[in-house]
């Protein structure tokens, strides 16, 4: 875990301002509750993938009404 930690200043903040990447873990811990809070056993990508299929379902649908429109 400590190696984590060394790696989240280099990567997002300059090794100065260290101490504020305390508060992005912070506003990151009520985004994991709320994904926990809907899917308790899933990770975020799954809830992204039901997203898209959820978009796919509804483009296939509109495609659906336009082909059925052009044919009357």
């Amino acid at each position: 875990m400590p190696q984590a930690d060394d790696e989240a200043p280099a990567k997002n903040v300059p090794a100065g301002k260290a101490p504020e990447t305390s508060t992005p873990k912070s506003e990151q811990a009520p985004q994991r509750s709320v994904s926990s809070r809907m899917l308790p056993n899933m990770g975020n990508d799954l809830t992204v993938g039901g997203l898209l299929a959820g978009l796919g379902l509804i483009v296939a649908g509109a495609t659906t009404l336009v082909i059925g429109r052009k044919r009357k």
